[in-house]
């Protein structure tokens, strides 16, 4: 029986030296059932998408770094589902029928620099949910149904340079919507 130690090691050390990508099978611990998975190192990339899921995977692996779940039928993004993924850099929450984002729903997210939220049904700007994701760099709320954006509502996520909010509806935004963002390309 070889030392589990000295493996991971290896794996380490040649994760270290060259990028190695190995599949992960899924039903496997660190990969959702029905899921498509490959791991890049010590970090997982898990795509869930277009599985017909009406809730987030359980049995995500606190390594993933990218998790991709839409055109699915999640509907509400409930607290603490996401709060272990501290090493998740890009959510694709896209083309679902998310209408609630509440506070909590991100929290744990110390790492997210993308998040997709377009094509959902969404009316008003997750405000409180958002301001739990400081190094936020790019993220997408198109094609929802917000027709307000509030004052300094992206006041929080002070590294975020490119937003899309673009929306069938006419959208009011106030003038300080966008203040306090001083990377922002608008």
């Amino acid at each position: 029986q070889p030392p589990p130690v000295s493996l991971r090691c290896a794996a380490v050390s040649s994760s270290a030296v060259g990028r190695e990508e190995s599949s992960i099978t899924a039903g496997q611990p660190t990969c959702p059932d029905r899921c498509r998975c490959e791991g890049d190192g010590l970090l997982h990339r898990v795509d869930c998408s277009d599985l017909g899921l009406r809730e987030v995977p359980g049995n995500l692996s606190v390594f993933t770094s990218y998790l991709d779940l839409s055109m699915n039928n999640l509907t509400v993004m409930s607290s603490g589902a996401l709060s272990n993924l501290h090493f998740l850099e890009e959510l694709r929450l896209d083309a679902n029928h998310i209408f609630s984002v509440p506070p909590g729903c991100f929290s744990g997210l110390r790492s997210l620099r993308h998040l997709w939220l377009d094509d959902n049904s969404l009316t008003e700007v997750p405000v409180k949910a958002l301001g739990e994701l400081p190094t936020l760099q790019a993220m997408t709320l198109a094609l929802n149904h917000i027709t307000h954006i509030p004052d300094h509502a992206f006041s929080k996520l002070g590294r975020l340079v490119v937003l899309y909010v673009y929306t069938h509806t006419h959208t009011h935004t106030h003038t300080h919507t966008h203040t306090h963002v001083p990377d922002l390309n608008q």
